[in-house]
């Protein structure tokens, strides 16, 4: 059973602050998705005072700290309590709306619950998700932690192929072949021509065999039909990624 994420019904209003107009509409979107009730916020406006502010880099806004969840490129995906607020990854969505709870008062804080956490044996399967809509990628997040693996999200082909080309690196790629900038047949043409090898896994809303062959001219190991199901996305993780290698996951067994 996939679990459900984080409610944010009956949370106050959540001001959004971000520069890029595509990152300030898909944090809007997480939290409505979520439950919640999210607006746009101007950096100097007041804030009201049973409001909370999602705040993401590089503004640094002043505003009470319990008030504030900071999103840090390079953060952890739990969030974490310093003077100024709660701070937590940008990219991990369950991380952002469990701070939003927390500066809320409607979680446990988590040193209440950290020694009950268990180390996990070898390194987790490290999936980078590219899509463009934010529910679509709150599902996928949500689907691929459950089977036990870290995520990270990038918004178009685009955006991926930059993060590639600044050294960042995963196991397996998950891409919507449809996408403004550079859609995902793009992405893998030029991952390939490049030489990257990354295992692929194409996400199409078409199911016809048709699209499949296409994906897989492009360069791509797999493809999947939306919606996906938990199954199908553990059978195509399991068949790309080595089970001899140092990689561990829970889907390996189940």
């Amino acid at each position: 059973e996939r679990r459900q994420p984080a409610s944010l019904a009956g949370v106050p209003p959540v001001h959004v602050l971000a520069s890029a107009g595509d990152l300030r509409e898909n944090l809007l979107g997480l939290v409505r998705y979520a439950g919640g009730q999210g607006q746009p916020f101007t950096d100097g406006a007041a804030l009201e005072p049973a409001g909370l502010l999602l705040v993401a880099w590089p503004h640094r806004p002043v505003v009470p700290g319990s008030q504030a969840v900071w999103l840090e490129p390079e953060g952890t995906p739990v969030p974490e309590w310093r003077k100024d607020g709660w701070h937590v990854n940008g990219l991990s969505q369950r991380g952002i709306l469990t701070a939003l709870r927390l500066a809320a008062g409607r979680e446990p804080h988590p040193a209440h619950t950290a020694s009950a956490a268990l180390p996990v044996a070898g390194k987790p399967l490290h999936v980078l998700v590219v899509e463009d809509h934010p529910i679509n990628q709150l599902v996928l997040t949500e689907q691929l932690e459950q089977l036990g693996c870290t995520v990270s999200l990038a918004a178009d082909g685009r955006e991926a192929l930059q993060r590639w080309q600044r050294g960042e690196r995963c196991d397996v790629m998950l891409t919507d072949v449809n996408m403004p900038h550079l859609d995902g047949y793009a992405l893998t043409r030029q991952l390939r021509a490049d030489g990257i090898r990354v295992p692929i896994i194409g996400v199409t809303a078409n199911a016809q065999s048709e699209e499949g062959a296409r994906c897989l001219a492009a360069g791509m190991d797999a493809y999947l039909p939306k919606p996906l199901s938990l199954a199908g996305l553990r059978q195509a993780l399991r068949q790309l990624v080595n089970p001899n290698s140092m990689l561990s996951w829970k889907m390996l067994a189940l």
